[in-house]
């Protein structure tokens, strides 16, 4: 399934069918509504709340993020979009306490993806799983593990995979198009604005070398000061 069709029909009682042996919904029984949070909202993430926000029979019950303005910013984004503002977390794991919210929508930084994934599934949450599914294929086996062990509905963004013309070309290589491959090559680009530019770095052992020391207070770090 394309990952733009899931998050189009997500909200629909018949996609309770994909997993027939566990209800989609939280409450085990059939419903008209399909409850998510988001966690990781500083780009695609955003675009996935909006997206569900704007789909019949869905609800972005909350919306996660460590940056507290990135945060801000998607809870009005969300709000805009569907009326009743989604609630504020800084921790996922608060939504997969939450006994309403039926999935988890995985938009978080790649180390997180395959961790909050077997998380939520823990936890009986369904997954929505941005790709790469994990750093490796030893975490892809870890997530399919816990997939069967909890019965959960997962999906994970690969529409590349599903894409009718993708399917061809590979069935085309498969039958000998090109002949034998041994290598393959591929990228992905984009026009990106520029970040800007650093500032010069110091000579070593010239007078504008400062080196800065720092001190962990309370468990976070601040810095004590500086010397030449």
């Amino acid at each position: 399934m394309k990952r733009r069709r899931f998050v189009k029909t997500a909200s629909s009682a018949a996609l309770a069918l994909m997993g027939a042996r566990a209800p989609l919904f939280a409450s085990g029984s059939p419903s008209e509504k399909v409850v998510v949070c988001v966690m990781g909202l500083n780009g695609r993430g955003t675009v996935l709340a909006k997206t569900f926000a704007k789909t019949p029979h869905a609800e972005v019950a909350a919306v996660c993020d460590v940056d507290s303005k990135v945060l801000a910013k998607g809870v009005a984004a969300v709000g805009e979009s569907q009326g009743p503002s989604p609630k504020a977390l800084g921790d996922f794991r608060r939504a997969l306490d939450d006994k309403s919210i039926d999935a988890l929508v995985i938009a978080a930084p790649d180390h997180w993806h395959a961790p909050a994934a077997i998380l939520a599934m823990s936890a009986g949450k369904h997954v929505y799983l941005e790709k790469p599914c994990g750093h490796n294929a030893r975490e892809g086996e870890l997530l399919v593990e816990a997939q069967r062990k909890h019965a959960r509905v997962v999906q994970m963004g690969t529409q590349q995979r599903s894409a009718p013309r993708s399917i061809e070309v590979v069935n085309a290589i498969r039958e000998g198009l090109i002949g034998k491959p041994y290598l393959a090559r591929a990228w992905y680009a984009n026009t990106r604005a520029t970040i800007g530019r650093g500032k010069s770095a110091p000579v070593p052992g010239s007078a504008t070398t400062v080196r800065t020391r720092s001190t962990c207070v309370a468990g976070r770090w601040e810095w004590t000061g500086a010397f030449a």
